[in-house]
């Protein structure tokens, strides 16, 4: 079955994502020193947000279109065409806003070299057209091209990262990497898939972004959830917090990816050809498997935290414990997601992420005021935000009789 084979590749490569920082972390440490490797991750999360806003939420809204017209060569081409010039307009903005970042700002034009070779990371952002390849349920060409620039990517930090000055070259290779995968996955559409990149109006280049801007604002409330308890802990509470809780998280986001790619995988389908049936069993099948991942999690998290982060990081198992809870909770809402966003109802899609934001907030809020804020409560909103998405996206899958 297509979907189980897309379903073992993304699983393959987001593993292996979230590997590669596990393999190269204890060695640029020792090489490069604490110091600068924190400004590396810091210039990467700057980066993040240009990087958000050039792919604009695509993911979503033109895998739905690809999937749709997958029969059609002439509308595959206009599709691809659209997203493709509204991303090198969307980096021509980046770039420009970064270049001044770099030199008004005095935070970033210390080290300007940094931020400008991580930057490049977005070029293959622009070039790597990841909804045509979901779209036509191809995921293949996304887990073979991304497993050679990663693999490339960890040979030349292991051969040419020896010293402290050699710290530049991280983000050097990082980016050259995802540029050149996003060059070679377009060749491959247009070699391949006779995809042509043709002349797309203004208004059709609007039309795109007025479709894609619910899913963007989507992944921004998302991404800005993610940051704010790092930022929340790092303020008011401390930076070995910071660490206990970073790996907690980080354990549980490993064991929860398989299921963080299932709209991926099930998107095009569900476009394609919806059903009640198929999104009920997809609900009970894949949140009875999350639910089994977390108590697995549960129980072996005093085992698997100091294979990471060695005994002095125990603490971590205890954000586990509270944290697990998110694995069948997520994979629920995702599902969910999945009915709105492949019958094309993105204002519910978005709607439920910023109101989910927003009871994230008052969350924090009310356990600054009435509780206490610490690693082990600061959860809590999380998983408060995500239980709301589910009621949420549940009670307008059933306004629109698709649940």
């Amino acid at each position: 079955m297509i979907q189980i084979k897309n379903f073992g590749y993304l699983s393959a490569l987001q593993l292996f994502t979230l590997f590669i920082p596990l393999i190269t972390y204890p060695y640029l440490i020792r090489v490069i020193g604490k110091e600068i490797w924190g400004e590396i991750i810091f210039a990467q999360v700057i980066i993040s947000y240009a990087s958000l806003f050039i792919n604009f939420g695509f993911d979503i809204s033109a895998t739905r279109d690809v999937s749709v017209n997958r029969d059609n060569p002439i509308e595959l081409s206009k599709i691809v065409s659209s997203v493709f010039i509204t991303k090198l307009f969307f980096g021509l903005i980046s770039t420009v806003s970064i270049i001044l970042l770099i030199n008004f700002v005095p935070l970033f034009s210390y080290h300007k070299l940094l931020y400008l070779y991580t930057f490049i990371f977005c070029f293959g952002d622009i070039f790597f057209p990841i909804y045509f390849f979901l779209g036509i349920e191809k995921m293949k060409y996304i887990t073979f091209i991304n497993l050679f620039t990663k693999l490339l990517f960890l040979l030349f930090v292991f051969i040419f990262v020896k010293d402290k000055s050699d710290y530049i070259l991280v983000p050097l290779f990082n980016g050259l990497g995802a540029a050149i995968g996003g060059i070679i996955a377009m060749f491959i559409a247009v070699k391949i898939y006779n995809i042509k990149i043709l002349l797309i109006s203004i208004a059709t280049i609007k039309s795109r972004i007025n479709t894609s801007v619910n899913y963007f604002i989507t992944d921004l409330s998302i991404v800005l959830k993610d940051r704010i308890n790092l930022l929340v802990i790092g303020s008011f509470i401390g930076f070995t917090e910071v660490a206990y809780y970073d790996l907690g998280t980080k354990i549980v986001h490993i064991a929860q990816t398989p299921f963080s790619i299932i709209n991926r995988v099930l998107l095009p389908s569900f476009a394609k050809e919806f059903s009640r049936r198929k999104l009920f069993l997809s609900v009970w099948i894949f949140t009875t498997i999350s639910f089994l991942m977390a108590l697995l999690l549960i129980i072996f998290s005093d085992t698997i935290v100091p294979i990471l982060g060695g005994r002095q990081m125990l603490p971590a198992s205890n954000i586990i414990y509270i944290y697990a809870i998110v694995i069948p909770l997520a994979c629920i809402s995702s599902i969910y997601g999945i009915g709105l966003a492949s019958q094309g109802i993105s204002k519910n899609y978005m709607l439920s992420d910023i109101y989910s934001f927003i009871i994230y907030l008052i969350a924090v809020l009310s356990l600054y005021v009435f509780y206490d804020v610490n690693i082990y409560t600061l959860p809590i909103p999380i998983i408060l935000s995500v239980i709301f998405t589910i009621f949420y996206k549940q009670i307008y899958l059933k306004k629109n009789k698709l649940l």
